[in-house]
């Protein structure tokens, strides 16, 4: 249990009323972008692997790239090599991107 459940527990019991929005916290309705997904789980470092990472995300954006591709070669290759996925993941998404036609 977490401080969060904890306190709504202790606060049920007092009988105190939290407002729904207070509990949910100013983080929830903030998403984070798929370009910095990437680049914080790929551990990218070098520029021409935030290069890369731009311009799959960028293809995503415009719909030439399917996003359920780029997750799933993104989980895919944090399994195969937690430690240094991005060689794995490159890899992979040129040759599924290479199937659908589009270049990478």
């Amino acid at each position: 249990m977490n401080r969060r459940h904890w306190f709504n527990r202790l606060f049920v019991a007092l009988g105190v009323v939290i407002p729904p929005t207070a509990t949910s916290g100013i983080w929830a309705e903030e998403k984070v972008s798929l370009k910095n997904t990437l680049e914080k789980g790929l551990y990218c470092r070098r520029p021409i692997e935030f290069e890369f990472v731009n311009m799959v995300a960028q293809k995503v954006e415009a719909g030439q790239l399917p996003r359920d591709l780029v997750l799933s070669m993104f989980k895919w290759s944090r399994e195969r090599r937690p430690d240094q996925p991005f060689p794995y993941f490159q890899a992979g998404v040129r040759l599924r991107a290479k199937k659908l036609g589009v270049e990478l």
